[in-house]
């Protein structure tokens, strides 16, 4: 028997090319419809707030400090040159330390023979010799303490004691000025100590400075003088650094 073969009619082969159509448009419509997961049509980026920058004060500037003494205040008896008193006392109190001490000077006291083994310099001046030299300086602040050296109150050492205080505070009118009472070692200090001392706080008043009394603080303290009798040692330095400094609190003074 012989085989029957189906042919489609031409009418049936567009009818289904016509149905295959139909599927894909729909499919497109729909992949169309779907929410996309990707970036908004607006990708401007987001505004950004503005940033105030901060302002930083610079630190205050340290006060200048000089100091105007004797031995004790140059550092000898120390084992090195920070552990003076005036050292540690411009480390603790944040001051920068100018140093123009003299060993062997006083009010009116200066050394010209063996100047090298007291003060390192051909000439040791006196107190008020050393004036020039602060008021060139600037300082913000001096204290000027020593006088043993003087050997006592005489008329001349008492004149020489008002002229350091009138002519610092006449080259440095604005600038903070102390006087230290004079200070001895056991032995040492002599009968008119109070009246020195005294006339010191006076002199200073009188030119519009100001005074502190510190005492005596190496009355009977052998424990803080050096091995040569006459100096103070590491720990009388910072004695005398913390005697100055409760005395300045005590004044008011910073």
């Amino acid at each position: 028997m012989a085989e029957k073969r189906f042919r489609m009619s031409s009418n049936a082969w567009q009818l289904v090319g016509l149905a295959v159509l139909a599927v894909i448009t729909f499919g497109v419509v729909a992949l169309a419809l779907v929410p996309q997961s990707g970036p908004t049509a607006d990708t401007r980026p987001a505004a950004t707030a503005a940033v105030t920058p901060t302002v930083t004060e610079p630190p205050a500037p340290k006060p200048t400090v000089a100091f105007i003494g004797d031995s004790y205040s140059a550092g000898t008896g120390a084992t090195l040159p920070e552990n003076r008193w005036t050292s540690v006392l411009s480390r603790d109190r944040g001051w920068t330390e100018s140093n123009f001490a003299r060993g062997g000077s006083g009010y009116v006291t200066s050394v010209s023979r063996n100047a090298r083994a007291a003060c390192g310099l051909d000439y040791c001046e006196s107190y008020l010799e050393m004036v020039p030299q602060i008021i060139a300086a600037k300082p913000d602040m001096v204290i000027v303490s020593g006088g043993s050296n003087d050997r006592g109150l005489s008329r001349l050492v008492a004149a020489n004691v008002e002229s350091v205080f009138a002519e610092l505070r006449k080259g440095l009118p604005d600038a903070e000025i102390i006087a230290i009472n004079p200070i001895w070692v056991d032995g040492e200090r002599p009968s008119g100590a109070g009246v020195f001392g005294q006339a010191v706080a006076d002199a200073a008043t009188a030119a519009g400075c100001k005074s502190i009394d510190i005492g005596q603080p190496y009355q009977g303290r052998p424990d803080l003088i050096a091995d040569d009798a006459a100096h103070p040692n590491d720990a009388g330095h910072a004695e005398l650094a913390a005697v100055t400094a409760a005395a300045l609190k005590a004044a008011g003074i910073s």
